[in-house]
């Protein structure tokens, strides 16, 4: 879940208001409980993730991908070789097709699944765009396992201008290591961060190195604070039952087509 909590209590008209730790605690986990289950409705992940993905093989040279992509790190066969990037192409639909002859090889043991695909995975409607630079940048060494990034001004503009540029809950990207920022410090402009989230391993963060934050669809980030909002009102954030039939609709509709 990477829905930032401030933007649930300006939805909620509690942006000024003083909670308590039980009342974040019920805002995040109203939060975390719409994400999922708006995920589950639609078959489909809203928030990158770095996985391997073990695939059939169900033609000689094409590959029905079995999830949303962002990106391929690499594709291996059955036999361990690795598919060089110039020996296939992706299409649009989620179909990798080999070229230059190559076709797909099986599993000497048998495995069903044979073919992996490494990569980054999930749903976003422009994909080039699924982060965008936060504006700032670490001024400090975090080296590989820091969790307080020291940045110039988390308060400042990004440059497409949002402010402020650092919002608890948000997913950001220094490198390929994905971070979840789980504080802001304001007086001291630093970032407290879980290192090396969904899936992506940790990176030697140096100083002057960029800090990008994820751009969540504004479709889904509406779907989701909406539902979010009536789990909160319900008082646990677990019963989906007070959710309208527009709203699951609306869920469906995001709904993977698989090829």
């Amino acid at each position: 879940m990477f829905i930032p909590i401030d933007r649930f209590k300006i939805y909620l008209g509690l942006e000024s208001a003083t909670l308590t730790t039980a009342d974040s605690e019920r805002l995040t986990l109203a939060l975390r409980a719409a994400t999922e289950q708006i995920q589950q409705i639609a078959g489909r992940r809203f928030f990158p993730r770095f996985e391997p993905i073990a695939h059939p093989i169900t033609h000689p040279t094409e590959l029905s991908l079995e999830d949303d992509l962002v990106s391929i790190s690499s594709i291996t066969q059955g036999d361990g070789t690795t598919v060089p990037p110039h020996d296939y192409e992706v299409e649009y639909g989620g179909i990798v097709r080999l070229k230059n002859g190559v076709v797909w090889r099986s599993n000497p043991n048998g495995d069903p699944r044979p073919i992996t695909v490494t990569g980054y995975w999930g749903w976003h409607p422009d994909p080039l765009r699924l982060f965008r630079s936060s504006g700032d940048t670490l001024t400090q060494n975090a080296g590989l396992s820091g969790t307080i990034l020291q940045v110039s001004n988390v308060n400042g503009t990004t440059p497409n201008g949002e402010q402020p540029r650092f919002r608890v809950g948000q997913l950001l990207r220094a490198q390929s290591e994905y971070l979840r920022l789980i504080g802001v410090n304001t007086t001291l402009n630093q970032l407290t961060v879980v290192r090396a989230v969904q899936g992506t391993s940790a990176q030697n963060q140096l100083a002057e190195g960029v800090i990008e934050v994820y751009q969540i669809p504004s479709q889904v980030e509406w779907l989701i604070l909406r539902w979010a909002n009536l789990l909160y009102k319900d008082g646990e954030g677990r019963d989906d039952g007070s959710i309208p039939l527009s709203l699951i609709r609306e869920a469906e509709s995001l709904a993977r087509v698989r090829v």
